[in-house]
């Protein structure tokens, strides 16, 4: 009996790739609980199976456009002196609205 068969009104609804915390971390170059914490505050989609936490691929892809289109506009952005008000990029860098 097929998993489908046996749970008749569970669905599948996730399509696509899944990676691993570890693969994730590797990609962004983060620690792996800093992909827990996005996955847990839903800015990276993700399942659980068990304690395991698979991410999916499309979620990291658009995480990361989004980042390029941050850093993009990083040219119009000069370094932030010390107590101004500032832009994180994600490279750990401050910035300021010139």
């Amino acid at each position: 009996m097929t998993p489908a068969e046996q749970f008749p009104g569970a669905e599948l609804r996730v399509q696509g790739d899944l990676l691993s915390v570890s693969e994730v971390s590797a990609i962004f170059r983060v620690s792996k609980m800093t992909i827990y914490r996005l996955a847990q505050s839903g800015e990276l989609q993700h399942v659980r199976i068990g304690k395991l936490y698979r991410i999916l691929a499309d979620s990291v892809d658009a995480r990361l456009s989004n980042q390029s289109n941050m850093l993009g506009r990083a040219g119009r952005l000069k370094a932030a002196e010390p107590g101004a008000a500032h832009i994180a990029d994600g490279t750990g860098e401050r910035w300021r609205i010139a």
